[in-house]
């Protein structure tokens, strides 16, 4: 997760839910509805924090349901913009995008939304969330992975990620 409040507040809500149906311990299935939730956090956080920086952005994100889990970069600068020119692009950032679908993937990666897997590292979801440091790095075959929260929340709102 990007932020300690994040884990905080999964964790909060998985002790929550071991509470709302009577026990003190926290079960997997606790784990897994905390983890739903956290996903539409993740999506409400993302819109709300960088609402002024990447207008719409939670739009774009809608488009990612369109997606499995990790796909290449070759395949998903389709998809972000096919996705990006079904979106009103009246925002600077969104315009860019277009023309260089890099700027929509430095947007999602800085929001926690996806993690990029460098071809020559088993690592996918760096924690310095430095896109300018993976950038140089970013080739056709690197690996786009939406972040699982997320997916997990994508899914149980009937858009099968």
């Amino acid at each position: 997760m990007l932020r300690p409040r994040d884990v905080i507040g999964f964790c909060q809500e998985a002790v929550q839910n071991a509470q709302r149906a009577g026990r003190i311990k926290v079960d997997e299935d606790d784990v897994f509805v905390a983890w739903e939730s956290s996903g539409q956090n993740i999506l409400m956080q993302a819109h709300t924090e960088f609402q002024h920086k990447y207008p719409r952005l939670a739009d774009l994100v809608l488009g990612l349901s369109e997606l499995p889990f990790e796909m290449e970069w070759r395949d998903v600068q389709t998809i972000l913009t096919n996705r990006g020119q079904k979106i009103t692009h009246d925002e600077d950032w969104l315009k860019k995008g277009l023309e260089d679908p890099v700027v929509l993937l430095a947007g999602l990666y800085e929001a926690g939304i996806v993690g990029i897997r460098r071809t020559s590292s088993s690592v996918w979801y760096e924690s310095a969330r430095q896109f300018e440091d993976l950038r140089v790095d970013l080739e056709p075959n690197s690996t786009i992975v939406i972040h699982p929260a997320l997916r997990a929340y994508l899914m149980s709102q009937g858009n099968p990620a």
